[in-house]
């Protein structure tokens, strides 16, 4: 694994053998590599292909259930309210079970589980069922699930709903997007095997994509697992923002830009400079650049995209102080620049191309007043401030003098190294900066390591909107739980009576399914014998019995190879093409040697009659 989270395998299409693996030290999840039981489950269409012989016939006839369900053709998702509802039941039937896969099943139940909760807005019990899957890995800390791509997102969903749980609505949205950035490459990786495996051009993948969007169970579940993230995102977008219509017009035209629009960050106009990290680290080197720079008298930028842009042969200094500045030196999006503010005119910041950046400005000779609609914000010489850039603000001086200005465009504090190595991959080709890229990403992950934990606490504490958003969601909480209470109590009879009906209306479905298998079943067995009579009316030699077992043989390796297949486990359908190749050979001689046997026999038996003729007529 990379530090920022990525692992170099897809971690997908694993057999039963290395789950075992995983849990042969006691259960306990040491440095190999732990398997999620959607590899398991997920790879087969069906769900109850490779389940251990100790589960039990009711909990495989639950998952074949909830593969039904959940498979895209029904219409209906990984976590409609009848999937949620058919995993209480499974996680019952695996609950006691002390086998060694069995904590894995029960992880895989409860993950699944927690992402109901948290979609139906049930945030303490999702944080209570993320909590009990993690306890299921018997892991030595949550750190060392963080360290691998199959487990790191139980652990930052549980950050989630415990975020949620205490209205910290930025906090639940960084650890939602690392997990859905985690669940994204993996489904790009999937996506990219399934290609290469199959020798399927690029030009022709999304069609492949959408074949696997409606019949396997991998892409079915990391699409759920993405479109449920993607639907919590927007809730915390919609808690932040509320109606703000400026706010929906940015989200709008980012979305539409190559910067991209990130949902859940939290932001202001004018945050407190002792808010940003960046901010404090660039007015620790004021003196030094205002005397190196404040001579300045035209637009300079020292860095563009993480690398140098010009200015820095010309203002060495200030080129090394924002290069001490990771956040800064990092960002791929717009420029860290020199601006100079002229008396009596309008000195308009650059406008961000994605709300994943904060701007900081450092007037180096005077003082400059900054406005952005209604707001402003007064900035002394070698003073820094924080700005919203993405709003459109205009820098303006008192001075008699021209004002040199630093500006930085740096990383947003709640944006996390591994979308932010993410955001540098996507875009590097299409920005030029493919020779950078490794480097750039190399400095991301090395910063986050050392720094990132602090300057988003830090963020949090100090950022004004945090501590207004807080309240303001844990009062509608309380406004929420007080009408609940005013509500007249429900009748308990009422109540039994519902479940009764839903418990009814679920049976009668499983019943009116199995009765379809069966007619489905029957159906082809009629199919099957038609043709087998077809067959041996045109070629009676097909009925010799040789025939039929070599020809079963072949029918018995094409299964295999489609549930090879079914489960992407290539190597073994590459394996049983031959097997069937060689079967088929064998097929064509038997039958071949058993026409001949037959005409031979048929010839016999005309002789024969036609000799008994002639002693007739003798």
């Amino acid at each position: 694994n990379s530090s920022d989270g990525s692992s170099t395998g897809t971690g997908l299409g694993l057999g039963l053998e290395e789950l075992k693996f995983a849990f042969q030290s006691g259960g306990r999840v040491t440095g190999m590599r732990v398997l999620s039981v959607a590899a398991l489950l997920g790879a087969a269409q069906d769900g109850t292909q490779g389940l251990p012989a100790w589960v039990s016939g009711k909990a495989k006839d639950l998952w074949g259930e909830l593969d039904k369900v959940i498979m895209a053709e029904t219409g209906k998702g990984l976590f409609d309210p009848e999937a949620c509802e058919i995993r209480v039941s499974l996680l019952k039937e695996l609950t006691g079970h002390g086998e060694k896969e069995a904590p894995l099943l029960r992880t895989n139940v409860l993950n699944e589980m927690g992402y109901c909760d948290i979609l139906s807005g049930n945030v303490a019990a999702a944080a209570k069922r993320f909590d009990s899957a993690i306890g299921e890995m018997n892991a030595p800390s949550e750190e060392s699930l963080m360290q691998n791509m199959q487990t790191a997102p139980i652990v930052l969903m549980k950050q989630a709903a415990t975020a949620l749980k205490g209205h910290k609505a930025g906090e639940a949205a960084v650890a939602l997007r690392r997990s859905r950035t985690i669940y994204e490459r993996e489904f790009k990786k999937f996506v990219k095997m399934v290609a290469k495996q199959n020798n399927i051009p690029d030009e022709q993948v999304p069609q492949i994509m959408g074949q696997l969007q409606k019949t396997n169970k991998m892409a079915v579940t990391l699409i759920g697992l993405l479109q449920a993230s993607d639907k919590t995102l927007e809730t915390i977008e919609k808690s932040i923002w509320g109606g703000d219509r400026q706010r929906k017009s940015l989200a709008s035209r980012l979305s539409a830009s190559p910067g991209g629009y990130i949902q859940g960050l939290v932001m202001e106009i004018f945050p407190s400079p002792e808010s940003s990290t960046v901010a404090e680290a660039l007015k620790t080197k004021a003196d030094e650049i205002a005397e190196e720079a404040g001579s300045a008298d035209k637009r300079t930028s020292i860095l563009k995209r993480g690398v140098d842009a010009g200015g820095c042969e010309k203002f060495p200094t200030t080129c090394a102080a924002i290069k001490g500045i990771d956040d800064a030196a990092t960002n791929v999006f717009g420029e860290s620049l020199i601006l100079v503010v002229k008396p009596k005119k309008k000195q308009a910041l650059d406008t961000c191309e994605s709300n994943s950046n904060i701007g900081v400005v450092m007037p180096l000779t005077g003082a400059v007043k900054l406005t952005s609609g209604d707001h402003t914000k007064e900035v002394a010489a070698k003073e820094t401030a924080v700005v919203d850039f993405c709003q459109g603000v205009t820098a303006t001086t008192a001075s008699e003098e021209p004002v040199p200005m630093i500006f930085l465009q740096a990383w947003h504090p709640e944006v996390a190294a591994l979308e932010r190595t993410t955001i540098i991959r996507d875009r590097a080709e299409g920005w030029g900066l493919k020779d950078q890229e490794k480097a750039i990403t190399k400095a991301v992950n090395t910063a986050a390591k050392k720094s990132w934990d602090k300057t988003a606490k830090v963020w949090r504490q100090k950022c004004a909107k945090h501590e207004e958003l807080r309240e303001t969601l844990a009062n509608a909480g309380t406004e929420k739980k007080q009408q609940e209470a005013e509500k007249p109590p429900t009748d308990e009879a009422e109540e039994a009576a519902r479940e009764e009906e839903k418990r009814k209306a679920l049976e009668e479905r499983r019943k009116a399914q199995e009765e379809k298998k069966q007619r489905e079943i029957e159906r082809r067995e009629r199919q099957q014998k038609v043709r087998e009579m077809e067959e041996q009316a045109r070629d009676p030699w097909l009925a010799d019995e040789t025939v039929k077992a070599e020809k079963a043989t072949l029918e018995s390796l094409k299964q295999q190879r489609r549930d090879a297949n079914a489960a992407l486990e290539f190597d073994e359908a590459s394996r049983l093409t031959k097997e069937v190749n060689k079967q088929e050979r064998v097929v064509e001689k038997t039958i071949k040697k058993a026409r001949k046997a037959y005409k031979k026999a048929q010839k016999a038996a005309k002789a024969e009659g036609g000799a008994s003729e002639e002693k007739k007529e003798l």
